[in-house]
């Protein structure tokens, strides 16, 4: 987390275990485990939580190179995915870092950060039930 001791006015840096030398600007995604331009993510219109607005998402804002609240907003993107049964290979220790290195490369010092997380697969009829019941 970002502290008030930190200058505000400097882009964090890039965590010791990322090297990358492509260029960012105008925006970063992370996308399967690696950094790519914006310009190259791309989503399936086959993808489950594309099709069936099966996800979730949080906007964080980025302020003079430092979060506003990073940790509020991962808290409230994972209750949305609790409340979708929804999970991802990462805690929220990594889910900073990845945010950060979206900064750092990016080199955008005042920006928003969107965190997504959509279904890839199709739920069981056991889970929409489920769901059917958590809705009533």
């Amino acid at each position: 987390m970002i502290t008030k001791s930190q200058n505000m006015r400097k882009l964090p840096k890039l965590s010791s275990c990322h090297t990358d030398h492509r260029n960012y600007p105008p925006g970063v995604a992370y996308m399967d485990g690696q950094y790519l331009p914006i310009h190259e993510a791309k989503l399936s219109v086959l993808d489950y939580g594309f099709l069936h607005s099966d996800a979730t998402y949080d906007v964080a804002h980025v302020w003079g190179g430092a979060f506003f609240r990073l940790g509020d907003h991962l808290d409230r993107f994972s209750r949305g995915m609790d409340t979708l049964h929804m999970s991802i290979p990462y805690n929220k220790a990594q889910i900073m870092e990845i945010l950060h290195n979206c900064v750092a490369l990016s080199k955008l010092k005042t920006h928003m950060l969107s965190s997504s997380a959509q279904e890839e697969r199709h739920p069981t009829s056991a889970e929409i039930q489920e769901m059917q019941k958590t809705a009533s």
